[in-house]
């Protein structure tokens, strides 16, 4: 608006001019002798106009004149210098008090915007003083109407220079309108520039065409058959029409808007009523949304804070310009709905995305968030209450046939699992940075894995390789594949402080019943779980290992697996240290019992007629290897 009111200034003061000239052009005055009093007049209102060029004119057909380097300046508008304005008006128009400037064409215009760090808060969080002391945003009340046939701004550069003194340029400004007029009747605008991108250091440029009609009455104005593109971000060139219409300080509505990008188009209306309780709606329809990566390939040596940082951000690519528009409600009300064909980032696609999204107050909740992804689908529900200084955040999800090898494969880089898994976990956390609500988040639910491939271990072969030592047998020489094929694994999970905690877990392996429970530490990125298989049968599976032990069948036989999820991280499942204590006191029991007591009973026995009870002899043997195994 600034800009607008600037605008408005440069041509009444050259109009002002051309109309001087044509007062004393029949006496000869040179209009170079007015520029004091223009600087004057300029000065009376705020506005410093120095004419450093020369000014001129011409009298048929039209009047029209010719300002040299010019410069404009004041507390409430941009500074403004320029080259050379040229410019004819139309004699018969002023009869009827209309100033019609035929043509006006300014050269070499550098215009520098220097913003406050209040303006800056206004843009950015829509600050609450416009609810108490409202800007005046209304067009200037001119005492003529005020029409132009052609503008043209050509080779100009805008400098915006922000609060932090950070400069943004944009060169090769050109703007150009047909029949501009403030009378309710439609006026062509086009604007092209140039600009550079810290992020981007090619030149990024932006075309913009529209129909721009003026409603004085209704305070509102109008954009028709609106069109912008951006080109020269690399594979992102941007293409965007639609209709607006924007009602001053009451409501702002986009209709039929079209959005291309690439291969990707999305279609909707949008609209914001301005007055209070502010209110927003936003529906949106997609194709296929591909973002950018936004880093290359990791190196193997990545840390893993790097890796969860990087996923991190994408999950924000999609979040970001979706929460953004909330911050313009001023406690208001708000919803938007996207869906979309699919979206995909880091190699992660998610087919037919959905999203609804409402917000009261300071309170935003999630109410579908759903899609297929990893050959299954997924269901999200979330609320967000901004009311404290420490948001709080409850949301809670449902998996459903998800194929965990390609999962893993892209969320973790990890292979070595596959099968499918549907999940339902709620959790709750406190938190304003992502970090802060990982940290704080307390959560539970349970999960179901059907057709359960771990190709990191052969648990029936580690089951036959302890069961020969329990039966003091060599194992056969068969060949064991080196996965496990686990029959559907159920399991219900708590987490809390990064630790994810399984009280119980429930499979099956052949003839083998599994069982047991572990943690998952998904901040040291390592897990450990113990595995407690017992044998219902003579046979681990058909292409098992025989079992003659009767001791070893029917019995719990455990197996503590542990290692990281690291990419050069490790596995290994050995026999729970309990129960190797446990076998080694059995095993050294019977021996003692078997090599001493029973030879020296039945000696005495022959003496004496009698045998010392058995449960005699185990207590004795208890009592030496009490303090031995603890």
């Amino acid at each position: 608006m600034k800009l607008l009111k600037a605008f408005i200034w440069v041509i009444c003061l050259l109009g002002i001019v051309a109309i001087t000239t044509a007062s004393f052009l029949m006496v000869g005055v040179d209009p170079n002798s007015y520029k004091p009093e223009l600087s004057k007049l300029a000065k009376e209102n705020g506005v410093d106009l120095a004419i450093d060029g020369d000014l001129s004119w011409s009298f048929f057909p039209n009047l029209a004149v010719n300002a040299g380097a010019t410069s404009i300046s004041g507390k409430n508008i941009p500074e403004i210098r320029f080259e050379q304005a040229d410019f004819s008006l139309d004699w018969m128009a002023l009869l009827s008090s209309t100033v019609r400037l035929k043509t006006i064409s300014i050269y070499g215009a550098d215009i520098t915007i220097q913003a406050t760090a209040e303006a800056e808060n206004i843009v950015v969080a829509s600050t609450k003083i416009t609810s108490t002391k409202k800007q005046d945003i209304s067009i200037p009340a001119l005492p003529f109407e005020l029409a132009i046939d052609g503008l043209n701004l050509k080779n100009a550069k805008l400098t915006v220079v922000s609060a932090a003194q950070q400069k943004t340029v944009v060169e090769k400004l050109n703007l150009t309108g047909k029949n501009l007029n403030l009378d309710e009747k439609p006026f062509s605008v086009g604007l092209q520039f140039s600009t550079i991108h810290p992020d981007y250091p090619i030149p990024i440029d932006v075309t913009f065409s529209s129909q721009i009609i003026f409603h004085e009455k209704e305070k509102m104005i109008a954009l028709e058959s609106t069109k912008l593109s951006v080109n020269g971000i690399e594979n992102l060139p941007i293409a965007l029409s639609f209709n607006a219409n924007y009602q001053l300080e009451k409501l702002l509505t986009l209709d039929n808007i079209k959005f291309n990008s690439d291969d990707f188009t999305i279609n909707g209306d949008a609209s914001l009523k301005l007055t209070s309780p502010r209110k927003l709606n936003i529906k949106l329809r997609g194709t296929d949304l591909i973002l950018p990566t936004a880093l290359q390939k990791v190196d193997q040596k990545a840390t893993n804070d790097q890796l969860s940082n990087h996923k991190g951000s994408a999950a924000q690519a999609l979040l970001s310009p979706i929460v953004v528009p909330l911050a313009l409600l001023e406690g208001g009300k708000g919803h938007i709905e996207i869906s979309l064909d699919s979206f995909s980032v880091d190699q992660i696609i998610i087919s037919k995305l959905h999203l609804n999204l409402f917000s009261n107050n300071k309170v935003i909740e999630i109410t579908d968030l759903s899609g297929e992804v990893f050959d299954g689908v997924f269901q999200a529900t979330t609320r967000i209450d901004l009311s404290s200084n420490m948001p709080r955040i409850e949301f809670s999800n449902t998996l459903k046939d998800i194929n965990i090898n390609k999962a893993l494969s892209s969320l973790v880089d990890l292979s070595d699992i596959s099968g499918t898994l549907s999940a339902d976990f709620s959790a709750t956390s406190r938190g304003d940075t992502q970090d802060i609500l990982i940290d704080n988040m307390h959560g539970a639910g349970e999960l179901l894995a059907e057709n359960l491939k771990l190709n990191i271990i052969n648990v029936e072969q580690s089951y036959c390789e302890m069961a020969s030592i329990i039966e003091k047998r060599a194992l056969s020489s068969q060949s064991w594949p080196n996965y496990t094929e686990l029959q559907s694994l159920k399991t219900k999970f708590s987490l809390d402080n990064k630790i994810v905690t399984i009280p119980s877990l429930t499979s099956g392996l052949g003839n083998l019943a599994i069982s047991g429970d572990g943690q998952v530490n998904l901040k040291e990125q390592t897990y450990s779980v113990l595995i407690k298989a017992n044998l219902k049968g003579d046979q681990t599976s058909e292409s098992g290992c025989p079992i003659k032990s009767k001791s070893i069948r029917n019995k719990d036989l455990p197996l503590r697996c542990s290692g990281s999820f690291a990419p050069d991280g490790s596995t290994k499942c050995l026999p729970e240290k309990g129960f190797i204590k446990q076998l080694l006191k059995e095993t050294i029991k019977e021996k003692l019992i078997n090599s001493l007591l029973n030879s020296k009973s039945d000696a005495g026995a022959e003496k004496s007629g009698g045998a010392e009870p058995k449960d005699v002899k185990e207590q004795i043997m208890n009592t030496l290897l009490k303090g031995l195994f603890k």
